[in-house]
């Protein structure tokens, strides 16, 4: 995605829509996004017709790597997957066909290989060996070298979220499991969570959709769809922006260009700027545009 032309829009360095990655990108949900804020790489994972696909970009957010169905077919699922990077690798989770928890990692993290270099998709298991189910889409975050995976309770009545934390093992081809705890908190959908200066930051509530928070430098914003009725193409997306200067958060607004979805929005940090990427709302094409800068 080439980054548009201003818009004018609510947040400073905000810009226009514009298709993905010219059409090509066509999801069933949700898509996700992480970057390796060194190299300035990034994966966008997006599921279609029950598997995930990938794809890398550059520091400039062009596409580096062709469009690839995750290797060898081993990643289904028929929901949003979750991505972030964790030291030398991308990791991405989903929740599989059978209600488990799947996460697979790319461990070194090179342009040529962002879309191919991915172990075996490994279940993820509790300290007691159990497998860890959910009913929703999980997300995921690094915090102080670690990941931690937020995710809701494994049947339609279990709204509780829980969280569990990962750590790479001495091959960087597996995490190894610890901390699975209740967060105290409940929702009808998936969590968001995501790390702010150092501390995990999670956003369990719901409105039309799952909530989706990120950091970027010294802001945060949060997005969903709004509770009201939707259109043809979907519902009007809304978003707040915290900012560390002030130490508060603005206002709630509606998408200036009033784009709209029938899945969530995701949003994803590079350097101190903040991209949001959405499913379009009659064509299924990822769109995507810078929405905010420090």
């Amino acid at each position: 995605m080439a980054v548009a032309s201003a818009a004018g829009g609510t947040y400073p360095g905000e810009t226009n829509w514009g298709a993905f990655d010219q059409n090509y990108a066509v999801t069933d949900d949700t898509p996700a996004a992480a970057n390796n804020g060194a190299a300035q790489t990034t994966i966008v994972a997006w599921e279609q017709n029950s598997d995930l696909w990938i794809e890398g970009r550059n520091a400039d957010n062009s596409r580096t790597t062709l469009v690839q169905r995750f290797p060898g077919g081993m990643a289904a699922t028929t929901q949003a997957p979750s991505a972030t990077f964790l030291r030398y690798d991308f990791a991405v989770v989903w929740r599989g066909m059978d209600n488990r928890i799947w996460y697979s990692v790319n461990p070194d993290g090179a342009i040529a290989t962002l879309a191919t270099n991915w172990t075996q998709p490994r279940a993820i298991t509790n300290p007691n060996g159990g497998f860890v189910t959910t009913s929703a889409t999980p997300t995921i975050t690094e915090t102080g070298g670690r990941v931690t995976v937020a995710y809701r309770g494994a049947s339609n009545s279990n709204s509780n979220i829980w969280t569990i934390d990962g750590t790479l093992g001495s091959s960087n081809l597996v995490l190894n499991w610890s901390n699975n705890a209740q967060t105290g908190f409940s929702s009808p959908s998936s969590p968001s969570i995501t790390n702010f200066a150092g501390t995990q930051v999670p956003t369990p509530l719901r409105s039309r959709s799952r909530p989706v928070l990120t950091a970027a430098g010294n802001q945060m914003m949060i997005t969903s769809l709004t509770h009201g009725s939707a259109y043809t193409d979907g519902s009007i997306m809304t978003r707040a922006r915290y900012s560390g200067d002030v130490g508060a958060w603005g206002n709630w607004n509606n998408d200036p260009q009033q784009w709209h979805s029938f899945s969530a929005p995701v949003l994803y940090a590079i350097s101190t700027a903040i991209y949001i990427l959405i499913r379009g709302g009659t064509n299924g094409v990822i769109y995507g545009k810078e929405v905010s800068r420090n």
